[in-house]
């Protein structure tokens, strides 16, 4: 009889998989990953994710209550516990969608597109978990403009608006159970992102010059996240389990440069730097609360509802253009499994489904110089199909979300595809030869 080296095999891997995170993370801050085209994602941080893998994500976006061996959960890192001890889960997935905008009875769309995220979840030991990972933290991405005449003349001229960037968070987590039914986790988090916002004047007439005034924001920190669960069996096959999770607030290293450049045609003709600083001074991100609740029918039944707050009233962001406010996010979702040991494939798929609702983290100005914040509601569902060998997973979900602004606001419905695969290996079983 022989056995595999376990340890040599597990480092290998590890060491392969790492590098992937890596180059992802850099490919990720190289192209500003597009989940977005939103004007209102000219303000703030842009549009913010939500931490789920694409099985919490199409159950709403669970994750504080969310519990299974089979999915990777960095929304709550307590969870990584419930890792089986001979096996190693890989979680990656990618999206598309378009929007569709409308105010004042004009319309236009937009498509998206983007990586979405990469995870890793493995055994250290006996209820004990390690995961590690790079998802986005928010994003922002927009074009719009507006055609006006110069005071006094007939002369015309465009304002036009662009912007792009995101923020990262490579992640590396581990979760334990040190004692019955209790599970304790913490990610440590490395934050990194870019965001570029410019404003364009371009005259319909010939002109020595147009003006174009261009923001450019660096921001990196590190940042933890801390969970809890509790797993409370209901029998042999039922358990309730409630979550909870805290992220303290984290004050952001900056790098702000403001420009104004002189464009004749496409050439940059001459650029002047208005105003560059540094420092852990002028952003921040806030204290972050939640909590969770699942019910469980081992195999057959998933049902979760997760709320968390947001404490953006004291973020920080220098010469913010809205403000923040504190921000609630309810989700609520599930899976259905009708026969995991049935004949033929659709039997055994898992069935999700979840909605979710929030209010805007900021206010944006409007006409008046009014400010006014606005909902996102949506409903998703999914579908996880497996593979050959019945533990791992490809998954996909269908995503519809609406933007409900206040009065005179722009409105946005979305439609996002997200494909996604969970391999599910075992990796760390010994090899045997008779």
């Amino acid at each position: 009889m022989y056995k595999g080296h376990k340890g040599l095999c597990a480092l290998r891997h590890w060491g392969a998989l790492l590098a992937v995170l890596l180059l992802a993370a850099g490919s990720m801050q190289a192209q500003n990953n597009n989940f977005t085209e939103s004007p209102y994602t000219r303000f703030g941080l842009g549009r913010l994710g939500d931490r789920a893998t694409i099985a919490g994500h199409s159950m709403g976006g669970l994750g504080i209550g969310l519990r299974h061996g089979s999915y990777i959960n960095a929304a709550n890192p307590a969870s990584y516990s419930a890792v089986d001890s001979m096996t190693f889960i890989f979680d990656l997935a990618a999206s598309s969608g378009v929007t569709w905008y409308a105010e004042g009875g004009k319309s236009d769309n937009r498509t998206m597109g983007n990586l979405e995220y990469i995870t890793l979840l493995f055994p250290l030991g006996k209820s004990l978990g390690m995961s590690a990972g790079i998802l986005p933290y928010s994003a922002a991405g927009y074009q719009f403009g507006s055609v006006a005449q110069v005071d006094g003349g007939t002369t015309e001229y465009t304002r036009k608006y662009l912007g792009s960037g995101n923020l990262n968070e490579l992640y590396l987590g581990i979760g334990v159970n040190p004692i019955k039914n209790l599970s304790i986790g913490a990610n440590a988090s490395f934050l990194f992102g870019r965001f570029t916002h410019s404003r364009q004047v371009i005259f319909t007439t010939e002109a020595p010059y147009n003006p174009v005034h261009v923001n450019i924001l660096q921001l990196k920190a590190p940042k933890f996240d801390f969970g809890l669960q509790y797993d409370l069996s209901l029998g042999k096959e039922r358990s309730l389990v409630f979550g909870a999770v805290y992220s303290p607030s984290v004050k952001l290293h900056s790098d702000y440069t403001r420009l104004k450049n002189q464009v004749q045609g496409a050439v940059i003709v001459e650029s002047e730097t208005q105003e560059h600083l540094k420092g852990t001074d002028y952003y921040s991100l806030p204290d972050v609360f939640g909590f969770g609740v699942s019910y469980t029918q081992t195999n057959k039944l998933l049902l979760g509802a997760d709320l968390q707050y947001s404490k953006w009233s004291d973020a920080k962001f220098y010469k913010s253009e809205c403000e923040y406010q504190d921000r609630f996010r309810l989700a609520l979702g599930g899976e259905i499994i009708p026969d995991v040991n049935g004949v033929g494939m659709w039997k055994k798929v898992r069935y999700r489904f979840g909605l979710h609702g929030e209010n805007s983290y900021m206010k944006v100005p409007t006409k008046g110089n009014a400010f006014k914040g606005y909902n996102i509601v949506g409903a998703i569902v999914g579908m996880g199909i497996p593979l050959n060998d019945r533990r791992s997973f490809l998954n996909i979900s269908l995503e519809y979300d609406r933007l409900i602004p206040k009065s005179g606001m722009v409105t946005e419905n979305a439609l996002k595809l997200t494909l996604g695969l969970t391999f599910n290996e075992s990796w760390f079983k010994k090899l045997k030869v008779n």
